[in-house]
């Protein structure tokens, strides 16, 4: 499978959702080609960490990300390793960049590490282990902010805690199902979602018709 990279810019987006006749101002975009020659069986996750753009490789057996120079379109880089190794990963989860560092969560261990693209452009080892980040039984997580981020547990009655430098600071939300499940795990997998101007988190399952909004409140 050949993927294209497309970077568009957009100034105004004007939407709505209303039974009444509004004006729509509609947007005819064209795209730019990034790059036109990744070749993989089928996409990851792929992250916005401007000025680059990282893709995963969903069915590697070795290196499982790949680091894209907007500016040039060119790949500079290539990270993390599949294994069960001390610094190695079984099922990756690309959860967000924060200053050009590369989250990653191992959806079957509790295991959490930084990539930093500045040491993998300088030849360095780019894995930074993060051992203090509480990610026991988590499903998914989102980036907040630089220094927080908001993880998807199972087998617990609040689905969500807030972590934020390293600490759990608060659990919140309501499970999607109020009967008892034995399979949580797989039963409350979905896609998080962080909209950081509006300060919206979006969390929808993957395996039954269902989402839910959660407002942060800011002071």
């Amino acid at each position: 499978m050949k993927i294209f990279i497309y970077a568009s810019f957009l100034s105004t987006i004007i939407f709505a959702c209303s039974t009444k006749n509004v004006n729509i101002e509609r947007i005819s975009l064209s795209p730019q080609i990034i790059n036109d020659s990744l070749f993989t069986m089928l996409p990851g996750k792929i992250l916005l960490c401007d000025p680059y753009i990282i893709w995963q490789d969903g069915f590697a057996t070795d290196t499982f990300m790949y680091v894209i120079d907007l500016r040039t379109g060119k790949e500079v880089g290539k990270m993390g390793k599949i294994g069960r190794g001390p610094e190695e990963f079984i099922s990756p989860n690309l959860i967000g960049c924060i200053n050009k560092h590369i989250i990653i969560l191992d959806d079957n261990l509790p295991k959490c590490a930084f990539y930093s693209i500045d040491s993998l452009l300088s030849s360095r080892n780019p894995y930074i282990p993060r051992t203090d980040f509480p990610v026991k039984q988590v499903c998914d997580a989102v980036v907040i902010d630089s220094s927080s981020f908001i993880t998807l547990q199972f087998m617990t009655p609040l689905p969500f805690q807030f972590i934020k430098s390293g600490q759990v600071v608060s659990k919140f939300g309501k499970l999607p199902i109020s009967d008892s499940i034995t399979n949580s795990y797989a039963t409350l997998q979905g896609t998080l979602a962080y909209n950081p101007e509006k300060h919206v988190m979006l969390y929808s399952a993957n395996r039954f018709p269902y989402f839910a909004l959660y407002q942060k409140n800011v002071k």
